[in-house]
């Protein structure tokens, strides 16, 4: 039915549909049929919803083929799922349907390539088919459906599978809303499917913080040759890949490397809820945690040496040490070097140095060709004007 998902079912399922896997095992569900959730299977597990859309476009950064700024943005969403989880669920667009003697699932996915599928390995990926309507198939076209606004019917079999998510909005919105139902973090790219930003946590709240300062750090540099800047986690695989065939490798190193990082989160995720702290206490503590986030981007800006002072130094600089020491000891002090904010957490350490990647023109001119550059400009372009922003 489902990896470990026990769900409540108005009557009893087919006892052999045929299940059509590919790259992953494979689980689906009569979501028609269901009447409740006895337990989602993600409790105690670190893990996350994701869609197709999302590995095609990290597959694409690496084997090329980049078309727009959505590509670009569909592989920072696939390592946000791949740094910060140990378990991700791959939801494919379907339905049942029967021909015959049949009983099967229509997998009604974009293409993925060999790598798209490789590339999700560390984190025992997983296709689940939520089918929302059972329709009977007749002379190669959609009869009828369990559906009664079901937009597929009358289409030929093919066209119903290609067109499937377009065609069917309560399908979309089913995909949407499975996340918040299972209470787990969702990394969607589908522009069809509304983007599920909740249940993220700490993790969420890190990468919201650093995109935020990214963003604005990168965006004070002209567009002298070409305007593309890429996000943060793109720029970190990048800057440690010599060519695109060494991504990968670069991409598997960098989430054994944050193993410590997944780690921290769980366990400061946990103490908060479950040590006995006062709400003022659970508030300060998360403002701590903010402010190291809030200042890992400016951290990486400032020159990679130690911290620490010496002694001499110490007294070379200012009359009283000992009250220069017990500011830094005294929780209310605010210093204003944003290593020593950043450095509060292993992870806000850690990215301080990883965000301290090379220029975004030498990243972006070594790793795409000058046509990817200019599809990924004129998306840009044309979604600022759709916006009714000013172009550049």
């Amino acid at each position: 039915m489902g990896r470990d998902t026990k769900w409540l079912v108005t009557r009893r399922a087919d006892a052999h549909p045929l299940i059509v896997t590919l790259g992953y095992p494979a689980s689906v569900i009569d979501l028609f049929r269901v009447a409740g959730i006895y337990s989602t299977g993600h409790e105690g597990i670190n893990s996350c919803y994701t869609d197709v859309r999302t590995s095609v476009g990290l597959a694409r950064l690496i084997e090329g083929g980049v078309s727009s700024m959505a590509d670009i943005e569909a592989a920072e969403t696939a390592l946000q799922a791949l740094m910060w989880h140990e378990r991700i669920d791959v939801i494919v667009p379907g339905f049942k349907y029967r021909q015959g003697e049949l009983v099967s699932y229509a997998r009604c996915e974009e293409p993925r390539s060999e790598l798209a599928f490789e590339l999700l390995q560390p984190c025992q990926p997983f296709d689940g088919i939520y089918a929302t309507e059972e329709v009977v198939i007749e002379d190669h076209r959609v009869a009828s459906s369990s559906y009664p606004g079901s937009t597929i019917v009358g289409l030929d079999f093919g066209t119903a599978i290609r067109e499937y998510l377009p065609l069917t909005p309560a399908h979309a919105a089913a995909i949407s809303s499975l996340p918040l139902h299972m209470g787990v973090p969702a990394y969607f790219s589908d522009s069809r499917v509304e983007p599920f930003l909740e249940k993220r946590g700490l993790s969420g709240e890190f990468y919201a913080a650093i995109r935020h300062e990214w963003d604005q750090a990168t965006s004070v540099v002209p567009d002298v040759e070409f305007s593309v800047s890429l996000p943060p986690l793109v720029s970190i695989v990048l800057d440690r890949a010599a060519s695109r065939d060494s991504i990968p490798q670069s991409i598997r190193e960098l989430r054994e490397e944050l193993a410590a990082v997944r780690a921290e989160m769980s366990r400061l995720s946990e103490g908060l809820r479950f040590r006995p702290y006062s709400q003022a206490q659970v508030e300060s503590r998360c403002r701590e945690l903010r402010e190291s986030f809030q200042a890992v981007v400016a951290a990486s800006r400032k020159p990679q040496r130690p911290l620490t002072l010496t002694l001499l130094q110490v007294y070379s600089t200012i009359k009283s040490p000992l009250n220069f020491l017990l500011k830094h000891l005294n929780p209310e002090y605010r210093s204003e070097d944003p290593r020593i904010l950043a450095n509060r957490t292993t992870t806000g350490k850690m990215f301080s140095k990883l965000l301290a990647t090379d220029s975004m023109y030498s990243l972006v001119s070594h790793f795409l060709t000058s046509a990817e550059v200019r599809a990924v400009e004129g998306s840009v372009r044309s979604q600022r004007t759709s916006q009714g922003r000013p172009g550049g």
